[in-house]
């Protein structure tokens, strides 16, 4: 699920391949997207809210027009489902990531590869980017050889999580990666978030462990939190407080403030109404002013 930049639509994906985009005000539906022939794990709006990137199990990614539901772009390359996507800038280039344990980079115009990182042994579960830490104790490799095709990625930072635990940075100026580390308890993680403007990023574990870190000091944790061994399916900073969303595997959708502590054990929010349905998105609008969750019942609540 996303939500327009504008806040004025909404795009959901199901277990069928089917996307839908609506409006927000009274949950309309207002077109259905077909094309992916296998269950929708990412879509997202681009900064025009006007078109929307996609990606399934079906290993592609299309990008599609929210206003007449074409889909002029298709991006074939992965061996194995597509996991997160995210996109660069006003979104010329894009990245994907998927369970054949690469995350690649594309350029949307000719939808061809620009490069593929990370070659992982295990799948590539989620992806967050941001600017590269101006302070920082990451050293940068610099390539002076960028491809022609890249536009607004020499001071980008893509944060990915693995299956097996793995917290891993790629500097998308020299395509390497740029720190390892690994999670609480080496178990799997589901979940990323990344705040350039407070310097923190987030990792979410199938135990249900939300761990918070220093992006100038990733050798430890500020402090992590567990309410229950339900997964951690999303994650996403509030970028005017720093404070974190979060949807899990029971059906808990909450906020909570990222202050520098470990005795955080109680959510300044909760967003209630899903049961007990595992919450797979979580977006905010207007600097948290308004708070949309999708679950796997299929439905999208707006608080």
């Amino acid at each position: 699920m996303d939500i327009s930049p504008g806040g004025g639509l909404f795009v959901t994906g199901d277990n069928d391949g089917l996307l839908k985009v609506g409006d927000t005000s009274d949950g309309s539906v207002r077109r259905e997207l077909k094309g992916h022939v296998a269950d929708i794990t990412t879509c997202r709006f681009f900064p025009s809210g006007q078109v929307i990137l996609s990606g399934a199990s079906d290993f592609q990614l299309r990008i599609w027009s929210a206003l007449d539901g074409s889909n002029p772009v298709t991006f074939k390359g992965h061996t194995k489902g597509v996991t997160d996507s995210a996109i660069i800038d006003k979104g010329r280039n894009v990245l994907s990531s998927a369970r054949d344990g690469t995350i690649r980079l594309w350029e949307c115009g000719s939808s061809s590869i620009i490069r593929t990182m990370g070659n992982y042994t295990c799948a590539v579960n989620k992806i967050a980017i941001g600017l590269f830490p101006s302070e920082s104790i990451i050293e940068r490799k610099s390539n002076s050889e960028m491809d022609s095709r890249e536009v607004a990625t020499d001071d980008k930072l893509v944060i990915c999580v693995l299956e097996d635990g793995s917290i891993n940075g790629i500097d998308l100026m020299s395509k390497e990666e740029a720190f390892t580390t690994k999670s609480y308890r080496n178990v799997p993680l589901h979940s990323c978030a990344y705040s350039s403007k407070h310097n923190l990023f987030a990792v979410g574990s199938a135990e249900g462990v939300i761990e918070v870190f220093d992006i100038r000091n990733i050798n430890r944790d500020l402090f992590a939190i567990q309410r229950n061994d339900s997964a951690i399916y999303d994650l996403v900073f509030i970028e005017e407080t720093g404070d974190l969303l979060i949807g899990q595997g029971d059906g808990s959708a909450f906020q909570i403030p990222t202050v520098l502590t470990s005795n955080i054990s109680q959510a300044s929010q909760e967003f209630i109404g899903f049961d007990v349905d595992p919450i797979y998105s979580i977006r905010e609008i207007n600097n948290g002013k308004f708070i949309y969750a999708a679950g796997r019942d299929g439905s999208l609540r707006g608080f």
